[in-house]
């Protein structure tokens, strides 16, 4: 009795990305899960983050600058640390987190140092955390 051969199984069904979102991402050099989403005036916005220089903590929320306007995330500074981590971001301060390959010059500060951005902002480092970054920057 002849066995009948079954035909392959099709491959299973996944959710198509939606349209422009690869473009999207390959463009940015960033994954939509990273993506900053800023709730304003009823609309919800999205940014790079690679294109920030610097978020800080203000009250409850974090703030950044973009295109020369403020915004703010409804996303601690802390949880923003680790999530960007992989991104070159780094922690100079407590209330501060800046893009590691923006740093266009650091100088002694009492106390500490100030870091001079790609954006032209100017950020106070730590003293704690001034070695750690003089590390990552490769300074003595």
């Amino acid at each position: 009795m002849p066995t009948s051969a079954r035909p392959p199984e099709p491959p299973p069904v996944t959710a198509a990305p939606a349209p422009g979102e690869r473009a999207a991402e390959a463009a940015a050099g960033v994954s939509t899960a990273a993506l900053l989403t800023v709730h304003e005036g009823g609309k919800v916005r999205f940014f790079d983050p690679l294109l920030v220089t610097r978020f800080r903590a203000d009250d409850k929320y974090t703030a950044f600058l973009f295109d020369g306007e403020e915004h703010l995330l409804r996303e601690s500074l802390s949880t923003l640390e680790e999530r960007l981590a992989p991104f070159g971001f780094v922690r100079v301060h407590r209330a501060e987190l800046v893009r590691a390959n923006a740093v266009r010059a650091l100088t002694p500060d009492a106390g500490g140092a100030l870091l001079h951005l790609s954006d032209g902002q100017t950020v106070t480092v730590s003293r704690r955390s001034l070695p750690a970054l003089k590390q990552l920057l490769g300074l003595r």
